[in-house]
């Protein structure tokens, strides 16, 4: 990845963030983390000779921020909940947790090194777990004979940064099913929590795309990969034409320019770039990314803007666009954005079926002329 040295290491990576103060302030202690996550730490102290700087290390995140573990209602829930299996004399192996900690989550960090069992190559890989507390209960190792007292997580994503240095990694995510996938655009990175901000913040392109609004069908892979955006598209499109002035605009707007342009005459299309480079492209539009719908609703936006509509008309209005968009593509005409009122849509969209009726009729009337010479 450019604008990252390609000697800094994902190991390096890892040491940065466990030691920058935005992540270490809300870290879980490391003798909370062994009170709470004893199995956990058993299998880490016993199954990796790695130092205590790539140890794995814990945040509390309370729906979209991290918080301090004496702030979470959580740990002191936990804490109760586990004094009250030490103290009891009732046969109770667990204790469920409530509702009430619902929207607090845990996020576990991780260092590993491998090697690949399909290149034989070494690598090394960042881990960041997004978890739920399901319950308390006392539980065996298979690292020791003991039972503790251990906090079980219920894993719903984990993301992985894998490779060797910053300017090679790849980044995919796992699902609760256990589906590995590499990470979509959409996808915030560590689940948008601020973990990998520096990373982010030494490359500019990177900085950029993560500001990015719109869902485009894009990975985290294929940015990687890129300096800028020029530079992304061609790689990404490589058969298609990109201006020198793509870096001035959103990634969604030059995307959005690039699957409309096959249907616009030249004029028209001159039309929607002006549109667009006007940022009035809203990004709930790309929500629908995909072949007739999504060129539908670019030409809503525009016509929305052009003819200064209200939303109470955009539904009938979306359906007529559609029906052109079909129509055009029949008859082999580009689509034009020369109409100045509702009215005068109307009016095109009805030239249209006009035209593709017309078109149907001298079909037949051909059909039955070689039918008849072909009795004779």
């Amino acid at each position: 990845m450019k604008g990252h040295s390609e000697e800094t290491s994902l190991r390096t990576l890892f040491q940065l963030l466990k030691k920058q103060k935005q992540i270490a302030s809300y870290c879980l202690p490391e003798k909370l983390k062994a009170k709470l996550f004893p199995i956990m730490c058993d299998e880490y102290d016993l199954s990796n000779n790695l130092p205590d700087d790539l140890s794995p290390f814990m945040l509390l995140c309370d729906q979209n921020k991290f918080i301090y573990p004496e702030e979470s209602n959580l740990i002191d829930c936990l804490s109760d909940c586990m004094d009250f299996l030490r103290s009891t004399e009732l046969p109770i192996q667990g204790v469920k947790m409530k509702e009430a900690n619902e929207e607090q989550f845990i996020l576990n960090i991780s260092y590993k090194e491998g090697i690949s069992q399909n290149t034989g190559e070494a690598y090394e890989l960042i881990e960041v777990l997004l978890g739920k507390v399901e319950d308390v209960k006392w539980q065996r190792s298979c690292f020791t004979t003991i039972d503790k007292l251990n906090v079980n997580l219920r894993t719903f994503k984990k993301q992985f940064l894998i490779g060797k240095t910053t300017a090679n990694v790849g980044l995919f995510i796992q699902y609760e099913s256990g589906k590995t996938i590499p990470l979509l655009f959409k996808e915030p990175i560590t689940f948008g929590y601020p973990i990998f901000d520096t990373f982010i913040e030494g490359n500019k392109f990177l900085k950029e795309m993560a500001m990015e609004t719109c869902d485009l069908p894009f990975t985290w892979n294929e940015i990687f990969k890129g300096y800028n955006k020029l530079d992304f598209f061609q790689k990404k499109y490589p058969n298609q034409v990109f201006k020198k002035n793509t870096n001035k605009y959103s990634a969604g707007c030059i995307y959005a320019l690039m699957k409309i342009k096959p249907f616009l005459s030249d004029n028209a299309f001159r039309k929607f770039e002006a549109f667009c480079f006007a940022k009035r492209l809203g990004s709930d539009v790309f929500c629908v990314a995909k072949n007739n719908d999504f060129i539908a609703h670019l030409l809503l936006n525009y016509w929305k803007w052009k003819l200064k509509l209200d939303e109470e008309k955009e539904e009938d209005l979306y359906y007529y666009i559609l029906d052109i968009i079909r129509m055009s593509k029949k008859l082999k005409e580009p689509v034009e954005l020369n109409v100045r009122s509702l009215n005068g849509l109307f009016g095109y969209h009805d030239d249209l079926v006009r035209k593709l009726n017309q078109k149907r009729i001298k079909k037949m009337n051909k059909n039955i002329y070689l039918l008849n010479h072909s009795n004779h």
